[in-house]
């Protein structure tokens, strides 16, 4: 007794195929739409305001253009191990996978405005580095208190210091009252030298800022940083008037990125249908 097996063409035989709104032409149009999408978000991405370095020096950091409140960042906490060295968790919401883990700081108290050195160690983190687009956040940079300031100094794996500017301009965000009420305008943002004060280095300080706002700003860096030392001024009273805080970007995608990537899905169910009705 013979077995007759039925052999079948599964595209062939799909209902998508039997309708016309699946054939080579319509892969081909999908395909080049999807690849248009996915370029075009990636120039985005390379061109975006966000992407340029802050670099030279300037009396006021440029305002982030939408900032959103509050930060959409996490925080962390720290855990002190002795007197000089801490341990540094992000809090309960969730992260990106690459900020997963723990990273060691030494110095000064880095959860207060205590004055001197701060050394973060980031090999804890899941690729052993802070990856890129983290939050810098530093809070009340002016002249309220006599002489506030900041330093950011980076390094590679090598433990060599990053010698090209490494952070975003403009803000990333920025919230508060300004000096004259409501929202931060610009004169309430703090000014920045890169490699001007010293080789290397960030420098931020308010002493352009006029009257006493209260404002956090927020800088994204766009190169991976493996160790970090932040350096608080003395405000003439045994503490600092301003604050550092270290933040991680929450997982929800850029805006920018959504709606490209809605607009292209929207492009590729508009042609499908449109070829169903031709079909019909």
């Amino acid at each position: 007794m013979k077995t007759h097996i039925m052999k079948t063409n599964r595209i062939t035989a799909s209902p998508l195929r039997k309708s016309g709104l699946l054939n080579n032409s319509t892969i081909a149009v999908a395909r080049g739409i999807l690849t248009a999408v996915m370029a075009l978000t990636l120039w985005v991405g390379a061109t975006n305001l966000a992407h340029a370095q802050l670099t030279g020096s300037g009396s006021n950091i440029p305002l982030a253009p939408t900032p959103v409140v509050p930060f959409p960042a996490v925080g962390a906490s720290y855990t002190m191990n002795t007197p000089t060295t801490f341990t540094g968790t992000w809090n309960s919401d969730p992260v990106p996978t690459a900020w997963l883990g723990t990273f060691t700081v030494t110095g000064v108290n880095p959860a207060g405005n205590s004055i001197g050195l701060q050394t973060y160690d980031f090999s804890g983190l899941n690729f052993g580095i802070l990856p890129n687009n983290s939050w810098f956040v530093m809070g009340d940079l002016d002249n309220g208190s006599g002489m506030e300031q900041i330093t950011l100094k980076a390094y590679d794996s090598t433990h060599a210091p990053i010698t090209i500017p490494w952070l975003n301009s403009p803000a990333l965000d920025q919230n508060g009252t300004g000096a004259a009420g409501g929202a931060p305008q610009l004169t309430d943002m703090p000014g920045w030298d890169w490699s001007v004060t010293t080789p290397n280095t960030y420098t931020f300080n308010g002493n352009n800022v006029q009257g006493n706002p209260a404002v956090g700003v927020a800088l994204g860096n766009y190169l991976n940083i493996r160790y970090l030392e932040v350096s608080l001024a003395d405000a003439g009273s045994g503490t600092s008037g301003d604050v550092f805080h270290l933040e991680a970007p929450t997982t929800v995608p850029e805006p920018s990125t959504m709606a490209l990537l809605a607009g292209g899905f929207g492009a590729l169910f508009f042609f499908m249908r449109r070829r169903s009705g031709t079909a019909n």
